[in-house]
């Protein structure tokens, strides 16, 4: 078993008779920032709900830290150091970045039965949501009902509550999608400064976002890997410039 903390192998995912995902295969070790790119349609979400279990595979594996999951659902992925956000905010929009911050480290501490209004409560709770919410530069938001809150700060809140739960992987899908360049740049800063030690994967269009973040690059074109490698060879690629990027590149 290699060192990679996370391994997906040879997954193929077919839609009645469309392929979307034909044998990608991704290795992360412990800390990489990847970029995932291609245009739309090529397979790059459904890569993702793959991995995270949400959709079965055809054929293929997943590994996490050295465990195969290839058969868990999401919740038991997410045990196991696995986290996520999507293309749409998957937040409790009628619940402040407080409450909404209580909840997840009560599920954090396996305390999934107590009612979230009692939760909130708990002193250790609370304690420890506005710790992690001035981590995230959300301490002065933190008693605002989240329905409130900008799309960028939401997003913000989101990948914050991933972060709580201590994953080894993080999946951001589009995580710039729809942003200001002001919330654009406050989203890169955000994951900039993640811990060294947490792999990300983030699937991107905004390719400054992608070129400027990521240590390596996986450009997928009809659910199948074009070329992997550093973002200075996806760049240089004579393929990925004249089908991707343009013949200009960027």
């Amino acid at each position: 078993m290699s060192g990679d903390v996370l391994r997906a192998e040879g997954l193929y995912k077919s839609f009645g008779s469309l392929r979307v995902t034909d044998g990608v295969s991704l290795r992360l070790p412990a800390g990489c920032r990847h970029g995932l790119i291609g245009p739309n349609g090529a397979g790059k979400t459904t890569l993702f709900n793959l991995i995270g279990g949400e959709v079965k595979a055809d054929a293929g594996c997943v590994f996490l830290a050295g465990r195969d999951l290839s058969g868990a659902p999401p919740d038991r992925r997410a045990r196991a150091g696995l986290a996520r956000s999507f293309q749409r905010n998957n937040l409790f929009a009628g619940l402040t970045v407080g409450e909404n911050m209580a909840l997840a480290c009560a599920l954090k501490r396996r305390i999934g039965h107590v009612f979230w209004r009692r939760a909130a409560g708990f002193t250790a709770l609370r304690a420890e949501a506005e710790e992690h919410a001035a981590r995230l530069g959300l301490a002065d938001r933190f008693g605002e009902q989240v329905a409130g809150l900008g799309y960028g700060t939401q997003r913000q809140l989101e990948i914050g509550l991933a972060l709580l739960q201590e994953p080894l992987v993080l999946l951001l899908d589009e995580p710039t999608a729809g942003m200001s360049p002001d919330e654009t740049a406050a989203m890169v800063a955000l994951l900039a400064g993640l811990p060294a030690e947490l792999a990300l994967v983030v699937i991107e269009h905004d390719m400054d976002v992608v070129f400027g973040l990521a240590d390596r690059i996986t450009v997928l074109d009809y659910g199948r890997v074009l070329i992997e490698g550093t973002a200075a060879e996806v760049r240089r690629s004579p393929e990925v410039r004249r089908r991707y990027l343009g013949a200009a590149g960027r």
